[in-house]
């Protein structure tokens, strides 16, 4: 599948250390992403707000219901990505 980013602010060095990992190397970082208990531990819906990070949708009261979806949606994408691997599959993202 590989993997290659481009974006116009985007982080140079980032992207340079992508495109040099592997397929293996991606679904590893994301399955000890997965396994890592305290990857959602930081997770602060004010901090998100405070940095006008889709502003109008972080509730502090309600941290624990937002953390379960977002660990439920990383879940799903690791599927969709293995998926996409297996199919020989590339995947386009875009964010605006």
């Amino acid at each position: 599948m590989g993997m290659t980013a481009c974006h116009m602010e985007a982080d140079q060095n980032l992207i340079e250390r992508l495109k040099t990992k592997s397929e293996e190397d991606l679904f590893e970082a994301m399955e000890e992403l997965e396994e890592d208990d305290n990857a959602l531990s930081g997770f602060s819906p004010r901090e998100l707000a405070q940095n006008d990070i889709y502003p109008a949708i972080w509730h502090e009261s309600e941290k624990e219901s937002l953390r379960e979806e977002l660990a439920a949606a990383f879940h799903e994408l690791k599927a969709f990505f293995s998926a996409m691997a297996s199919d020989s599959k590339g995947i386009v993202i875009s964010i605006y």
